[in-house]
């Protein structure tokens, strides 16, 4: 007998203007994004902590907010 097999959860983008992807912190620092990636190596900018499918994507806004008025840990 065949095992009956679970529907599919839908899976949801992210609202905007909730997260940030790479490239957009590139934009928003108005930097290369290879320098956004070098910043990621030396601690600048947070770890990210936006997740799809276990990979880290991306940062939430309000990370990128609190990194930038000092109130969180970089790296």
């Amino acid at each position: 007998m065949a095992r009956p097999t679970k529907p599919m959860r839908p899976q949801r983008a992210p609202k905007p203007g909730v997260t940030l992807l790479p490239r957009e912190i590139a934009i928003r620092y108005r930097i290369a994004d290879y320098t956004r990636s070098r910043w990621e190596r030396e601690g600048k900018l947070p770890k990210r902590d936006f997740f799809v499918g276990n990979k880290p994507r991306g940062w939430f806004l309000e990370t990128i907010l609190k990194a930038e008025r000092g109130e969180l840990e970089t790296a």
